[in-house]
């Protein structure tokens, strides 16, 4: 088991949700993120992808695809969500999830999740477990 578990939530027919994955597994393949993280992808158009998206909690299924860092947690055996520090000290007016995750913004004119946000919630999550 790696430290960390990068869960992409996507599902059928989904370029933007291809293109995230492939954007993960590239960062994956670094040497720096090599040995502390692996990826898991869940489809929301089976089954166990829409269990999985479930049990993210924060997850906004409008906002497909979207990305929740894990930690392995020895005494339970499993990946746990990590908290986001910064839910609670958010004053930019920017909402923040309660758990580290990024959501794809289709208010913006590009709504995609780029490899440099990627790195930065990799960081943090290594800063603050």
């Amino acid at each position: 088991m790696k430290k960390y578990l990068i869960v992409i939530y996507g599902k059928n027919g989904c370029e933007k949700c291809v293109q995230l994955k492939k954007d993960v597994g590239m960062i994956l393949k670094e040497e720096k993120s090599r040995n502390d993280f692996d990826m898991d992808y869940q489809n929301l158009s089976t089954v166990e992808g829409m269990q999985a998206y479930a049990l993210s909690e924060t997850v906004n299924g409008q906002r497909i695809p979207a990305l929740q860092i894990m930690k392995f947690n020895k005494e339970r055996n499993s990946y746990i969500k990590i908290p986001n520090p910064e839910y609670s000290t958010n004053t930019s007016g920017k909402t923040a999830s309660y758990y580290l995750q990024l959501e794809t913004d289709y208010s913006m004119d590009n709504p995609v999740i780029g490899t440099e946000n990627i790195k930065e919630l990799m960081s943090l999550a290594q800063t603050i477990s």
